[in-house]
This record gives structure tokens, sequence and C-alpha cells, in this order.
């Protein structure tokens, strides 16, 4: 290596970090993919390093040089899976954005000592916090181009990431430990709170809406989106972590007195788990499982009640535990700085090792490819390019295990007009990185198909149904619909259509809604009530239920593709109507959950009365309504098109329930004029 060759010239470059453009190294060569044998020891203790050999069928998509000579904190992935990442680089600090193949998109100095990694908010806008000991510090807002949109003064460092609301609120914390809330667009303040500790804090938005905070002290700290204190939970020993939530709303917290605590939302104690070790910060599964490292080195994962799953003695780190979209658990081991995949059950799905002397937390990308990066220094000679800056050079690695095959359940189906039947297609190997399937029908006039697989026969015809996995391998199902008799129906003691609601509060709604063809089940004569919609799916349910003449506008959204076929005419008339206008970054987000507050003003739009600030809600948690979504909450409120809540509350973050849905539509509709 030629790093002793710096000379006081350098310090010249780090104004602009000008330089030619560096090359990304790939490996070309890629090793078939092989059967893994799972382990049955969910116990595994890996000693002899010396044996470690990287899984063959782990994919290297590409290995990237960038400048830097440390990172500051982790890298992040954008939702256009753009790579950010904070540096240092002699006496400078910068952030640098990468494309997802690792190519360089732009880098820019900042004359300030950046403290933390850079977070991005849903409309693409990238924020670091700053500060030097002692001095007042900065959170820093830029745009996707690199551009400084603002920046806010705090009294002290800025050393924990910001964290947004639904309304897009900011929330950030300060070393003097203040507590800010920020305007997105220009960044004013619009409330602060002294939470009485001079510390920095580190901060969650749980699934209610709530702040959650911790600052090293023996206390979990809840305070209320209009700043004020909910609650202070007392925890045994110091806090170790950023606390974490599950869906359910559960809050999660690890002390140094070797315990996990499990915290509801109204600040009680779930439970607590006693691990022996320090705990470290905590991942929440998709199945509710809590996985977290420990000062011991182990991996610890626990069921959803507090009980313990298993151990993985390798994979303990005082990084928190990645959790893929796969399913997978993904953690670097603290003894051989290697990275584990591992199943829901501990075993190891594949091992991989990088050169690197630190760990740094992992990252991964909407397609379930896995980021790592080295902090050992590039030798200037492998870069092949000109310019002092090569003295500087970080390594970033891309990695994933691809689809090697798709397969559906049946290769060909016969349905009556008015019959849906879900197909399902599997893809191999089952820990493959991009387990994203899409679905499409070759003709949607005679037979849809939805995100999920679900096949509604329409008219009579033949379609094709095809299964895409994200890696563009397909299967495909030959779908023949004959003239029907109607969708079957069944006879419950409330008349009910459907198996499951029989004495649900929203039952009478939702059979009005079946009636009026608004709404319908699923072929197991199921209505699932209490599951959440989509903002296509309630969009397709307005529409069903205003019948509109027209087919609606052209779409313009950034993310119209993304828009599933069976939904398109429903989203477009649904524009026309003004009803929809999307987020501030043009996308429609049609795969999202959608929230009491979406829900509720796409519904009085469609209501049509007028709409005024300024004037209470009625509901028992009006503070805590952000000022977007008050003036249709004040006709909510009139007419009680919500239901399904408790204490008269709005919860405006909550995601909408299908009954929920349905309610709000049949309710608004009896209304309106």
């Amino acid at each position: 290596m030629k790093n002793a060759c710096i000379i006081g010239g350098l310090l010249v470059l780090l104004v602009g970090f000008g330089s030619s453009a560096l090359p990304v190294s790939a490996q070309i060569t890629i090793d078939p993919v092989q059967t893994i044998t799972p382990i049955t020891d969910l116990n595994p203790n890996i000693k002899d390093l010396t044996i470690f050999q990287n899984s063959s069928f782990v994919q290297l998509k590409w290995k990237a040089p960038t400048i830097a000579l440390s990172y500051i904190g982790t890298p992040t992935v954008a939702a256009d899976d753009t790579i950010y990442f904070s540096f240092t680089i002699l006496a400078g600090n910068g952030i640098a954005a990468h494309l997802p193949d690792g190519t360089k998109k732009w880098r820019i100095a900042i004359n300030e000592q950046i403290l933390t990694s850079p977070t991005i908010d849903r409309d693409g806008n990238i924020y670091v916090g700053t500060g030097r000991s002692n001095n007042p510090g900065k959170l820093m807002a830029f745009r996707a181009d690199g551009s400084l949109k603002w920046s806010f003064t705090a009294g002290d460092q800025v050393a924990s990431a910001p964290i947004f609301g639904e309304d897009g609120t900011i929330y950030v914390a300060s070393k003097d430990g203040i507590l800010h809330a920020l305007n997105p667009v220009d960044g004013t303040e619009i409330w602060w709170l002294d939470l009485e500790v001079k510390a920095q804090a580190k901060l969650l938005l749980g699934p209610d809406g709530a702040i959650y905070a911790t600052m090293g002290t023996k206390s979990l700290y809840a305070i209320k989106p209009n700043g004020t204190k909910k609650w202070t939970f007392p925890i045994g020993g110091l806090a170790t972590s950023t606390p974490t939530a599950g869906l359910d709303g559960t809050i999660y917290v690890g002390s140094d007195d070797h315990k996990l605590y499990a915290v509801s939302p109204n600040g009680t104690k779930q439970w607590e788990f006693d691990q022996g070790s320090i705990v470290y910060a905590p991942s929440v599964g998709q199945d509710g499982s809590v996985y977290f490292g420990s000062q011991d080195g182990k991996l610890n994962a626990l069921l959803p009640n507090g009980s313990i799953k298993w151990q993985f003695a390798a994979g303990g780190t005082i990084t928190p535990p990645l959790i893929g979209p796969n399913g997978l658990i993904y953690t670097n081991s603290s003894s051989n700085k290697a990275i584990y995949a591992l199943s829901p059950t501990g075993t190891i799905q594949w091992q991989y090792k990088i050169a690197t002397n630190e760990i740094l937390p992992l990252f991964i990308g909407h397609d379930g490819t896995l980021y790592e990066v080295s902090t050992i220094l590039a030798d200037p000679d492998e870069i092949k390019s000109e310019g002092l800056l090569d003295l500087f050079v970080l390594y970033m690695y891309a990695l994933k295990v691809p689809v090697t095959a798709i397969t559906m359940n049946t290769t060909t189906l016969n349905l009556q007009a008015g019959e849906r039947v879900s197909l399902s297609a599997a893809i191999s190997p089952s820990y493959a990185s991009n387990f994203k399937i899409t679905w499409k029908s070759s003709n949607p006039n005679i037979a849809t198909v939805d995100t999920n697989g679900q096949v509604s026969a329409l008219i009579p015809g033949t379609v094709t149904i095809t299964a895409t996995s994200g890696d563009g391998l397909s299967t495909q199902s030959k779908v023949t619909v004959t003239e029907g008799t109607g969708p079957a129906t069944t006879t419950t003691a409330d008349t009910s259509p459907f198996t499951d609601t029989k004495g649900h509060w929203a039952s009478p709604e939702i059979n009005t809604a079946y009636e009026r063809k608004i709404a319908s089940g699923y072929p197991d004569f199921s209505f699932k009530p209490n599951a959440s919609i989509t903002r296509s799916e309630f969009t397709v349910m307005l529409m069903n239920g205003l019948k509109p003449n027209s087919d609606g506008v052209p779409l313009t959204f950034t993310d119209t593709n993304q828009v599933e076929d069976w939904a398109v005419k429903s989203v477009k008339q649904a524009v026309q109507l003004g009803l929809i206008s999307g987020y501030p970054d043009g996308t429609f987000r049609p795969t999202a959950n959608i929230t009491h507050a979406e829900m509720i003003s796409m519904v009085v739009k469609a209501l049509g009365l007028p709409l005024m600030a300024g004037i209470p809600t009625g509901y028992a948690d009006d503070a805590d309504i952000p000022d977007w979504a008050k003036p249709a909450a004040v006709i909510s409120s009139k007419n009680n098109l919500l239901g399904g809540t408790t204490g008269n509350n709005f919860a405006s973050s909550k995601l909408a329930t299908r009954a929920e849905a349905v309610t709000a539509i049949v309710r608004m509709l009896n209304i309106k004029p």
C-alpha cells in the first residue's frame, strides 16, 4: 500500500472532492447454486475459524470503490435504491450517493463534523446530524441531487438519526436533551420539549404515532406527536440501544442489567427477559419474534411472549440484526467478522466473509440485495485511476442469492364466471434474496389477478396468468373461464354472506357493502374484516361505491407502473374526481396500507361537503391529529364515518382495516347529497 505518500497538497482536495471516475470492479464468475443441508443444532458454536468457507451460491454482484478514509455510521438505501453514506477524509466530511450498481452518482463536501448516517424521508430528502463537543449542532437536509434544502441549528450536537411522522413532521433530538419537531418544508421549529436529561436521545416513531426515546438512563420515554409527555417507563439498568417496535405496537428496549424489556404502547410492562449479559439493539421479525445480540457474543431469538426460541453462539454483535424482506435474519459474527444468514428457525442458510477490520451494520436494498462495507483501505494499484484521493478508498460490497427457478402450483385452471381461486408460486431456493413475485393477467377483462395471486373470473374466455420472480424468471397457468351461476353465498344467523363476520361490529355495513357490490370476500367465503387494506384496494372499493361514469384520466404518478391492473381504472377515476393527488415525491404507493387519516380524507372528499380549518375535531385525540387531516376528521366526527376505534379516538396513523374501510364508504354513501 502507498498510503505513506500523503502530502500536504491533499488538503486542497477536501473542498470539492473533485476526482476522476472510479471504475466498479465486479466478480464475473458466479458459482452454481448448491443445496444447503439444514443444521439441526440451533446453537452452533463456530470455534475453528480457519475452516470458514464462503457459501458458493452467494453472488458478489459488485465491489465498488468509494472515496473515504472512514464511514460515519452505516450506508443507507433510499426508495429508488440509491445508496447514501457519510464519510470522513482527513479533516473533511461529506455525503456520497452511489447508484444501485455501485457507480458514483455524486459526492459533496460539508463544512461540518457529521455525526450520523444519512437518513432518508419518504420524499427522498437526505438528513445528517452534525456538531462539535459543547457547540451548537445542526440537522442538515439535502435534496436527492445533493443540494442543500435547509439547515436547522440546535443548542448542541445532533448525534442520532431523525424520525418522520406520518404527516412528514421531522423529530430530532440534540445532545442538550431537547426534542425538536420541525416542518419538513423549511426546517422551521413547530415545537420543542425538554426531556430533562442532558444526553443524546435515540428516537423511534411507534405505529401509534408516538415518539419513543432512550437517553442512556434507566428510563424509556414516550412523547405524543404534539410534544407533550405520554409516560415514562422505568427499566432496571441503563438503556443500551435505540428502542424498536413490533407490528402490534409493542416497544422493545435493551438494558445493561442484562434484560430485554417489552413495553405496551400504554406504558405497561408485558415481559422482561434476562439474557445473562448486556443486551444490545433488538430487531423484530415478520412473525413477531425478537432478535438481539448480547455481550457474550450470542444472537438471541425470543418468541413474541418473551420465551427463548434459540441462540446462535457465533452471531452476536453490538449492531442490530437485519431482517430481510425474505424473512432471513442477517448478522455479523463478532468472532470472525463474517455474515451469517439464518432462517427464522435458527439454521444457517449461507455464510460469507469480506476483508474488513471493523464490523459496521449491514444494510439491505428493496430487492433483497445485502450490502456491507470494508474498513480496510484499498491498494491504490487496484484502483488504476489517477488522483491523490486514490490513497483513501474503501470498498462497498453487494451480495445476493439469485433465484434459480419459479413454479406455479397448477398449470391449468377451469373457472366459472364469478368464481375466485388463489394461485401460488414458489421460488427456489427458498432463501433467495429477492423473494418478490409479481402477477399479471394477459386479459383482465376475462380474469384479473391481484398481488397475492387471487384470480377472479369475470366473463367466458381464456387467459394466461403469469407469475414473475424479482430476478426475472416466470411461470404461467392457463385459465379457462366458462359461464357461471354467480358467486356462492352462505347463510348465517345474521344473514351475512361471510363466515367470519357474525357478531362483528361492522357486520351490517359489511353486508350492505356486499349487496351494493362495493366489496366482496375471499374464495373460502371469509371477509377478513380485521385485515389491513392497501391504497389500491380502498380506491377500488370507493369507486365501486361511487360508480363514476367516466374512465378517469391518465396517471402521471412516478410509480404508475406499480398500480395493479385490476386497480388502474379505479385509480384513474379517483384522480379525475380529485380524491387522490399522491405524495409530494410524485408517488401513489398503491401497495402501501392506508391509514385512518388518508382513508377518511378520501371519503370526506367524496362526500363533497366543504372543509373548514381551525375547528376542533371532536375526537379525544384531537391534539395528535395532523393539521392536514383535521378538516376531514371534523366531518368524520360529526357524521360518525369512522367506526371501530375505542375511546372516541381518531388514531390518525393507525392502519385501516377492511371493516373500517367499508363502514366509512357505506356511511358516506348514506348521507351523500
